[in-house]
C-alpha cells in the first residue's frame, strides 16, 4: 500500500489479521516506561549476541499481519527479516491493551517468538508469555512486583517494582 502511494510512513498503522489497525498516540506513561526497559536490556544486550529493535515490524506467517511490536530482542546471527529471530517481543500498552493481550499473542506465537511481554502501564504489571503454539501461547504469568527474569536473553532480572515506580 505505501509502494502504491495508499499509506506513507507517516501513516500510524499496523496490519493486525488481515485489518489495518490505527496506532493510538503514545502517552508519557508508555514512552516513559519504553524507555526503562530499554534502559533495562542495554547493559546485557552485546551486538554480537543480540540486537534490539523498537517500533520494527515483525514478519509474521499468517500473510495478513504485520504487527510492530515496541520492542523486539533479535538474535544476532540470524537474519532479521526471519521471524524466528525474534527471541523476545515486547508491548507496552497504556491504551492498547486488549489489543496487546488478545490479538497478538497468537501473532507472535505462530511466529515462533519463544517469549512475549505485555506490559500494561495502568494495571501496573507485565504478563509473561511463554510456550509458543500455532494458535497461541500455552502459557502465561503475571507479575506485579518483585524481579522478572527473560528466560531467553541473558539480562540481568528486571525490577517490576523498579520499572512502575
Amino acid at each position: 500500500m505505501v509502494e502504491h502511494d495508499l499509506l506513507h510512513d507517516a501513516d500510524r498503522v499496523e496490519l493486525l489479521n488481515g485489518v489495518l489497525v490505527e496506532k493510538v498516540s503514545k502517552g508519557a506513561p508508555h514512552e516513559l516506561l519504553k524507555e526503562r526497559v530499554l534502559h533495562w536490556l542495554a547493559p546485557g544486550l552485546g551486538a554480537d549476541r543480540y540486537r534490539v529493535r523498537v517500533e520494527s515490524a515483525l514478519v509474521v506467517p499468517d500473510g495478513i499481519s504485520l504487527p510492530e511490536p515496541d520492542l523486539m530482542v533479535l538474535d544476532a546471527v540470524s537474519r532479521p527479516e526471519l521471524p524466528s529471530s525474534a527471541l523476545l517481543v515486547i508491548e507496552v500498552a497504556d491504551t492498547s491493551l486488549r489489543y496487546d493481550r488478545s490479538v497478538k499473542p497468537p501473532l507472535y506465537a505462530a511466529s515462533g517468538v519463544p517469549e512475549y511481554w505485555s506490559i500494561d502501564a495502568r494495571g501496573r504489571d507485565v504478563r509473561v508469555y511463554t510456550e509458543p503454539g500455532p494458535t497461541g501461547y500455552r502459557a502465561y504469568r503475571t507479575v506485579s512486583e518483585g524481579r522478572l527474569a527473560a528466560s531467553v536473553v541473558d539480562v540481568a532480572a528486571l525490577d517490576v517494582d523498579a520499572l512502575f515506580a
